[in-house]
C-alpha cells in the first residue's frame, strides 16, 4: 500500500491534523491532533513577511511535534470557504479542453484582487440556457496561498495532492449517497459558513456566508442566495431536500430554529445530518473528481508537463545511444562472420589442394584431422612390416625374444633398439639368475648368433637387477 496521508482541515481557530493510511480494510485514522492559534509562538512583527505563511508553517512546526508525520509522503487541505472565490460563468461549449483555455481570461475581470494571480479549477453542471450557453462552476484561490502551503509542507518532505474546500467535499459525499437529487446544503463550522446547491446529485454552485448576528439573518442571506442563483441560471425546479452539518457548538441550541426556518422558506424537509466515517474514504476515491486548487505547477502530475521536453530530449538521446551499442554489436558480429567465412574458404583451398581426390567436403578441418590420424596409424602399421638389412622383419625379432623369455621369469622391458644388426634390450628383473636363464634361451635361438650381456647391476633404489642384453642377429 501506499505511505500515509496528512489530512490538514484548516479553519479559524487553527488546524485539525489527521494521519490516514488506506488499508484493505478501508481508510484508517492512525493519529490526529488539534493545534490553535493561540498555541503558535509569538512573533515579531516582519512587514514583508507574511503572516499567513508564517501561521500554517508554525502550525506544521507544532503538529509534527505532537504526531509522527514522517511517514506522510501527501497531504490534503481543507481550506475555508471564505479564503476562495466562486463563480458561476456562462460558457458557449462543453469541451473540457476548450474551457480550460478560456476560463482564465473569462474569471480575470470577476476575481476580487487586481494584480493577483489565482489558480482556479472548474467543473461543467448540467445547467444549460438556450442557445448551446452552459453554466460553469469554478473555484480560484491567490497563487500566494498555495505557494506559502507547498513550501511549508515541502520542508517536511511532503507534497500536497489536493487543496479544496470541506464544506463542498460534504456537499458532495452526501449527494452521492442521497435519494435526494436536488439538495440545499449548509456548513457550518464556528463562523465560517458555506452554502451548497446540489442539483442531480452534483455540486452546481458553492458561496461562503457572511458571518450574522442571528438567525434570522442566516436564513436571509441563503434565501437571498437562492434567489440569486435561479434569476441567473433560471433554474425553476424547486429542492426536495436542506442539510445542515456543523461542529458541537453550532449544534448545541440553534439547529431547531434554523431547520423550521429553513422548511418554511424552501418548502421541502430540512434536517440535520452528521459527517460519518466513511467522509474519507470517500475523500481518497473521489479525490480526482474534486475542485482542487493545486494547479499549474503544483499539481502532482505537473512535473512531467513541465520536463516534458526534457523527458523527450533525455529519451531520444538514450534511444540514440541504444541504437549505437546495438549497432556496433551487429557490425563486430558481422565482421567475425566474414572472418569465420575467410577462415572456411581457406580450410577448403588447404584440404583441396591436400586430398584432390576427395570430392565430397563437408567439414574440412574435421576431414583433416581423420584423414591425418588415418595416415599416421598406417605408417606405424608400415613400420612393423619393415626388413632388417638380413631380410628379417622386426616384428619377428620381437616374437622370437618374447618366445625365449623362459616361463616364470618376470621382467620389465624399458628399452628395444634395432641398430646396425643388433638389437639392444634393457629392463629389469629379479636377480642375476633371471640374466643368465634368459641368455642362454636367447642363445638356442637360430636367429640370433651372438648374445651378449652389456650391463647387470643390482638397484638399490627398489631391490631389482638391472640388465643390457646386445643380440646379433
Amino acid at each position: 500500500m501506499a505511505g500515509s496521508i496528512l489530512i490538514l482541515d484548516i479553519d479559524e481557530q487553527g488546524i485539525m491534523a489527521l494521519v490516514v493510511k488506506e488499508t484493505f480494510q478501508g481508510v484508517v485514522i492512525v493519529d490526529k491532533c488539534h493545534v490553535f492559534i493561540h498555541e503558535l509562538p509569538v512573533q515579531e512583527e516582519q512587514p514583508e513577511q507574511k503572516e499567513e505563511f508564517n501561521s500554517f508553517f508554525e502550525s506544521l512546526n507544532l503538529i509534527a511535534k505532537k504526531i509522527d508525520i514522517k511517514d506522510c509522503s501527501t497531504a490534503t487541505l481543507f481550506i475555508p470557504s471564505s479564503i476562495v472565490s466562486f463563480r458561476n460563468t456562462l460558457l458557449p461549449f462543453k469541451s473540457k479542453r476548450k474551457l480550460k483555455q478560456v476560463l482564465d481570461y473569462e474569471l480575470a475581470f470577476t476575481l476580487p484582487l487586481n494584480n493577483t494571480n489565482y489558480l482556479s479549477d472548474f467543473t461543467l453542471t448540467d445547467i444549460s440556457l438556450s442557445g448551446g450557453q452552459n453554466f460553469v462552476f469554478s473555484a480560484s484561490l491567490p497563487e500566494d496561498l498555495i505557494r506559502n502551503y507547498f513550501n511549508s509542507l515541502d520542508h517536511f518532505g511532503i507534497r500536497p495532492e489536493l487543496i479544496t474546500i470541506k464544506g463542498y467535499v460534504k456537499a458532495g459525499w452526501f449527494a452521492k449517497k442521497d435519494d435526494s437529487s436536488q439538495i440545499v446544503f449548509l456548513d457550518i463550522q464556528g463562523e465560517e459558513k458555506t452554502l451548497t446547491f446540489v442539483i442531480n446529485n452534483k455540486v452546481v454552485f458553492v458561496r461562503s456566508l457572511k458571518p450574522s448576528d442571528s438567525i434570522q439573518e442566516l436564513t436571509q442571506a441563503i434565501f437571498n442566495t437562492y434567489t440569486g442563483f435561479k434569476q441567473k441560471t433560471r433554474y425553476d425546479s424547486v429542492f426536495n431536500k436542506v442539510i445542515i452539518t456543523s461542529d458541537k457548538e453550532a449544534a448545541s441550541g440553534t439547529n431547531d430554529e434554523l431547520l423550521d426556518i429553513l422548511n418554511t422558506r424552501f418548502q421541502c424537509p430540512a434536517e440535520y445530518a452528521v459527517v460519518e466515517e466513511d467522509f474519507l474514504s470517500f475523500l481518497i476515491k473521489e479525490k480526482k473528481s474534486l475542485l482542487n486548487l493545486c494547479q499549474a505547477q503544483y499539481k502532482s502530475d505537473s512535473f512531467f508537463k513541465k520536463s516534458m521536453t526534457k523527458i523527450v530530449v533525455t529519451g531520444t538521446i538514450a534511444a540514440f545511444v541504444c541504437i549505437l551499442f546495438f549497432l556496433n554489436i551487429y557490425l563486430d558480429i558481422s565482421s567475425l562472420d566474414k572472418e569465420l567465412s575467410l577462415y572456411k574458404e581457406a580450410q577448403v583451398k588447404i584440404f583441396k589442394q591436400t586430398f584432390p581426390e576427395q570430392t565430397k567436403i563437408i567439414d574440412p578441418f574435421m576431414q583433416m584431422q581423420a584423414m591425418v590420424s588415418g595416415s599416421k596409424g598406417n605408417k606405424i602399421r608400415q613400420n612393423s612390416n619393415t626388413l632388417t638389412k638380413n631380410g628379417i622383419r622386426a616384428i619377428d625379432l620381437l616374437f622370437e625374444v618374447s618366445e625365449r623369455i623362459p616361463a616364470g621369469v618376470d621382467i620389465v622391458a624399458s628399452r628395444i633398439l634395432f641398430n646396425d644388426n643388433r638389437l639392444i634390450f634393457s629392463g629389469s628383473t629379479d636377480d642375476f639368475n633371471n640374466i643368465d636363464k634368459i641368455k642362454n634361451s636367447l642363445e638356442k635361438s637360430d636367429i640370433f648368433p651372438s648374445v651378449n650381456i652389456s650391463k647387470a647391476t643390482a638397484d638399490k633404489k627398489d631391490g631389482k637387477v638391472l640388465f643390457k642384453f646386445v643380440i646379433r642377429f
